[in-house]
């Protein structure tokens, strides 16, 4: 059973009882696209994904979705803008009173305690089409529930104490990363948003201790902002050093919003 959203701005809008992948089906729709954006949802996946290919848990309650925004800029003038998508999530549900904060690079999450708990996720993908080229962003944030199978997890009623329809929610990011995409393309990329993405952020500046794994190493250092590409900054033995890509493995000294 499909479910067809209006959604100003958006050529489609569908939310499906369960699909294998929304990013899947988001790439099927590309050539129905048009001019604008659109988004397909699902109530349940089967085979969702997540970055660098690590398994998406989904449960029933959350919005799982993929927005498609199609755009000429160059795919080098796209750096920062999965940080970008965040903050319009940040701002999507602050309309329910649940108030966000940002994990580098892709983590909606909240601090308790001196503890994080994660929220939802943002996987971006982009399609080349030649002249044009189209970004997938896949979101999966935990509505009325968190996945009992992941550690450290909690949802949107959780912090806010209100149910929140997965239709409410899509409603509402949808407009908000339209606007956000349309910022970002406008007023020449990351740069704009960048003193914001820090005060949303979870580290504190000169405090918060973080170790990346960068794969074939782990680098760690303090938090030192993030540069106008979106990089991370860590100050490395009075070093400032920027990375562009990586896995937060740990994090001290984090910030309660």
């Amino acid at each position: 059973m499909t479910q067809e959203l209006s959604i100003p701005g958006f050529t489609f809008a569908r939310i499906h009882d369960e699909v294998a992948s929304t990013m899947d089906i988001a790439r099927d729709l590309i050539p129905a696209l048009k001019d604008g954006a659109g988004v397909v949802c699902a109530l349940s996946q089967s085979a969702g994904r997540g970055r660098q290919g690590r398994t998406w848990s989904s449960t029933h309650g959350a919005m799982m979705a993929t927005f498609l925004f199609q755009t000429s800029q160059p795919l080098a003038s796209l750096s920062g803008y999965s940080l970008v998508v965040g903050l319009g999530l940040v701002d999507a549900f602050e309309r329910f009173g649940a108030s966000l904060q940002l994990k580098w690079p892709n983590d909606l999450v909240v601090v308790r305690d001196d503890s994080l708990r994660k929220i939802g996720g943002i996987l971006i993908e982009v399609q080349d089409l030649g002249a044009t080229r189209v970004i997938l962003v896949g979101v999966g944030v935990n509505l009325a529930r968190a996945p009992e199978d992941v550690a450290h997890a909690m949802s949107i009623e959780d912090i806010s104490g209100k149910r929140i329809s997965v239709a409410d929610a899509l409603t509402a990011a949808s407009e908000q990363l339209r606007l956000a995409h349309e910022l970002f393309v406008s007023f020449d990329g990351f740069p704009r948003f960048q003193r914001r993405w820090e005060e949303a952020a979870c580290f504190i500046k000169g405090e918060t201790e973080i170790t990346l794994d960068l794969g074939e190493r782990q680098v760690a250092g303090i938090y030192a902002g993030i540069d106008e590409r979106g990089s991370l900054l860590l100050a490395i033995d009075g070093v400032v050093q920027a990375y562009h890509s990586g896995h937060l493995l740990g994090m001290r000294g984090l910030r309660s919003r």
